[in-house]
């Protein structure tokens, strides 16, 4: 479109010019050139700046290109639940992994949650400390990670599961023994650590394979 306003008009009306200098200085010069010129001249410009125009039909032989090659392509999806993916090693995952032999009720966790998500209540003083409590509300977090990069004893770490869903608030509140459960691998989120130990992601393993597929 700038093409044909930049070049196209300025060139026409300098025809334009020309042809009315010539049909005064040369009276034998045929006058319908003028109305001709301009109608060829504006008849370039809406071409020109409107090139859909010209290409009337390409897209809808793009948009079956598009649906052949994703019909020709081999499937990215699994038979879930009887096949599951891992997940990122930093997912953050809805869930969350508590050692009470690392915790030592300092309470930090508590005082970074934006919206008390947690409970402590210890007992005891020193060496002697018991932590009676240690209660999480999942139906109030909004899963920051701000309790574990407070954490300076690496007690609490997000966990990689994402399957939390529930019919009842109460069942997302968890006590200690629920935090502490094993079997479950903790997030590298905020630990990088814990990287080695985890399996290799395989949820966009596909794309990495196929890149041009997955824009």
């Amino acid at each position: 479109m700038a093409f044909s306003w930049k070049f196209l008009l300025p060139l026409s009306i300098l025809n334009l010019f020309i042809i009315g200098a010539e049909l005064i200085l040369l009276p034998s010069f045929p006058g319908w050139l003028a109305p001709v010129n301009l109608i060829i001249a504006g008849g370039l410009i809406y071409l020109f700046s409107r090139p859909f125009k010209l290409g009337f039909g390409l897209g809808l032989g793009k948009g079956l290109a598009l649906t052949i090659r994703h019909v020709l392509r081999n499937p990215i999806t699994v038979q879930y639940p009887e096949q599951r993916l891992s997940v990122s090693r930093r997912w953050r995952g809805q869930e969350f992994i508590w050692s009470e032999e690392k915790c030592t009720g300092c309470t930090a966790c508590a005082r970074a949650c934006p919206h008390g998500v947690i409970k402590i209540e210890v007992s005891g003083k020193g060496k002697e400390r018991v932590i009676e409590r240690f209660q999480m509300d999942l139906g109030r977090c909004i899963f920051c990670g701000l309790c574990v990069e407070a954490c300076p004893t690496q007690a609490i770490a997000l966990g990689l599961g994402y399957e939390g869903s529930c019919t009842r608030l109460p069942e997302l509140v968890l006590e200690k023994e629920e935090l502490a459960a094993p079997g479950r691998m903790p997030s590298a989120y905020a630990r990088p650590e814990f990287e080695k130990g985890l399996p290799e992601q395989t949820l966009l393993i596909y794309q990495k394979e196929h890149p041009w597929e997955s824009r």
